[in-house]
């Protein structure tokens, strides 16, 4: 919801590369509050069984999925 609020009215211009962009950052976004700043007491473990690099995995999935998701429902599709 906060990904559409805040990037909403650049993806009604239906450019792929802004919505790759967008979702990029939102993504490296997400990424960064998970693991710097949201306290220890409180995050999942994750990081503790997965790589890095699955890790990094898991948020570039994130991010094909809110592409996606903003492709699918912009009206008229891109």
């Amino acid at each position: 919801m906060l990904f559409e609020k805040l990037a909403g009215e650049k993806l009604d211009h239906k450019d792929l590369r802004v919505t790759l962009a967008a979702s990029a950052a939102a993504s490296a976004i997400a990424c960064f509050a998970d693991y710097k700043l949201t306290p220890e007491r409180l995050k999942p473990g994750y990081e503790k069984r997965l790589s890095k690099k699955f890790l990094a995995g898991v948020y570039a999935a994130f991010a094909v999925g809110l592409a996606l998701g903003a492709i699918v429902t912009a009206p008229g599709g891109q």
